[in-house]
């Protein structure tokens, strides 16, 4: 359900603090139980318990879960990332044979940007405020099945120079799915219902799609298949109730998705992504990839300063079909690695990467050489830290079209589980062009120069409590000869996560 009205701060501060008395009586439920780590379904003596998810669900399942344990802190990423983290303890209680675990997370993100239409002497800032409480119950049953719904709620206030304040509620179900295992005799499984669809670094997909997905895991291939459609936008004054779950679907998307274990630590993918609609526009792509991303130990000597770990990534991709009844042929590429010195005090680390979507260099030939991204992509990851961040920069965030970009990045951990990056972007057109494909700026470039601009970036993460995260991104633009404004754009963004 989605509402859009005009509102002062005082309807935000009264949604916060009714999302903190839900948290505050859920965690005191929870603190009230009696700690039992490790407890199988069919071990359960008492009605309630605490207990860790991940390791109540059946071997020959847990493979299907998209859950992440993270040791360091002891906490379950669902979506393997940093986005919704849980408490790997989490409370639990049994109707007759059926396990049901309650866990949920309550956020607040405060978002302000500056002069990003790059002239300081024009109106135009923007303050944003978004809590949010999210719900999540898990039926696990005896048969090794086990159903997975998430339902969220959240409350946007958006303050603009000159404005008067903005202000808009979410109520969602953002997952419910059915997941179980199929009768063959190589691991096999099948999964329905409303998803997260995700891969480690989000370049390709990172979105909630009702539809349905195999899984197949031969040991050490991974491949699943799957059908869906993406959940249809939001627009203002209209209500929606699970953003048209009842309504007829223009949209669908076919994903073939495989990878291969080569260690334990590393990985190498090939995928293959047709997106159909024509709820608006006639479009049909095709994206054919490969990847290969991991993180190695790496030892020279028995010396503990020369250790080190090297966390690597490389994704490319191949983007043909039809949009709008033009031919399409782009190619993307992104590779890059951090170097951790995890023996030194404070675990510094390097980073380098450089990404590329080619551009149109000849537009009057009837086919779009220029690479698009594939519209459920999220571009977010870790170099070292302890925190995800938008890695082609926290205020710019464009889509890889007619594009380089070239990364650097320094970062250490001065305490334990905090980290502090400072990371520098530098963009540059293919093509000189007018127009950039999904930027977080106002202006549009001239086209008379190539040259975007570069951006400073400082992420500061904090996760030494437990069930809590804590994560402060900063961005600096300073725009190149592309642009006729000169005036630097920032942005600050600060959120914080409690996990129940």
């Amino acid at each position: 359900m989605y509402r859009r009205t005009q509102s002062s701060p005082g309807s935000l501060l009264s949604f916060f603090v009714i999302t903190l008395l839900c948290g505050a009586c859920l965690f005191g439920w929870q603190e009230s139980s009696a700690e039992q780590p490790g407890i199988a379904p069919s071990e359960v003596q008492s009605p309630t318990s605490q207990a860790s998810f991940k390791e109540n669900l059946p071997s020959s399942q847990s493979q299907f879960t998209d859950l992440d344990l993270q040791k360091e802190t002891k906490t379950i990423s669902l979506r393997g990332d940093d986005e919704r983290l849980r408490p790997d303890a989490q409370f639990q209680t049994t109707i007759g044979e059926t396990l049901l675990t309650f866990t949920g997370g309550i956020s607040l993100d405060l978002n302000g940007q500056k002069d990003i239409d790059l002239d300081s002497k024009r109106p135009g800032d923007r303050l944003r405020a978004t809590p949010e409480l999210a719900v999540d119950i898990i039926a696990l049953f005896p048969n090794q099945w086990y159903v997975f719904s998430e339902i969220g709620s959240f409350n946007e206030v958006s303050i603009r120079d000159g404005r008067k304040p903005m202000n808009a509620f979410f109520l969602q179900l953002n997952e419910f799915f059915l997941d179980g295992p199929l009768p063959f005799k190589i691991p096999t499984g099948i999964r329905i219902g409303r998803q997260q669809f995700f891969e480690p670094r989000r370049w390709i997909f990172d979105k909630s799609l009702d539809g349905i997905r195999f899984f197949f895991d031969p040991h050490p291939f991974h491949l699943n298949l799957s059908i869906g459609s993406p959940l249809a936008p939001v627009s203002d004054d209209e209500t929606m109730i699970f953003n048209d779950i009842f309504q007829t679907r223009h949209r669908l998307n076919l994903l073939l998705d495989t990878t291969y274990a080569l260690t334990p630590a590393s990985t190498l993918g090939a995928y293959a992504l047709y997106r159909y609609d024509s709820s608006i526009i006639d479009e049909s792509p095709v994206w054919i990839g490969i990847r290969a991303y991991g993180k190695e130990k790496l030892k020279f000597s028995k010396a503990d300063y020369l250790k080190s770990k090297l966390k690597y990534w490389f994704d490319a991709a191949f983007v043909g079909g039809t949009v709008r009844h033009t031919n399409i042929r782009g190619f993307g590429l992104d590779v890059g690695a951090s170097y951790i010195f995890y023996k030194y005090p404070f675990q510094p680390y390097v980073t380098i990467g450089y990404a590329f979507g080619s551009g149109d260099s000849h537009p009057t030939d009837g086919t779009d050489h220029g690479f698009r991204q594939s519209g459920l992509h999220g571009n977010t990851g870790k170099f070292g830290g302890v925190v995800n961040f938008d890695y082609y920069g926290i205020l710019v965030d464009p889509e890889l079209s007619n594009l380089h970009i070239v990364t650097t990045g320094i970062g250490a951990r001065p305490l334990p589980n905090t980290s502090i990056d400072l990371v520098y972007h530098r963009y540059q057109q293919h093509t000189a062009s007018p127009q950039i494909r999904a930027y977080d700026l106002r202006p549009r470039p001239t086209g008379g120069s190539t040259h975007i601009g570069d951006e400073l970036d400082i992420i500061l993460g904090y996760r030494a409590i437990q069930n809590l995260r804590i994560r402060w991104r900063n961005g600096f633009f300073f725009p190149g000869s592309a642009f006729i404004q000169e005036d630097y754009a920032f942005e600050s963004r600060l959120d914080i996560l409690y996990s129940f």
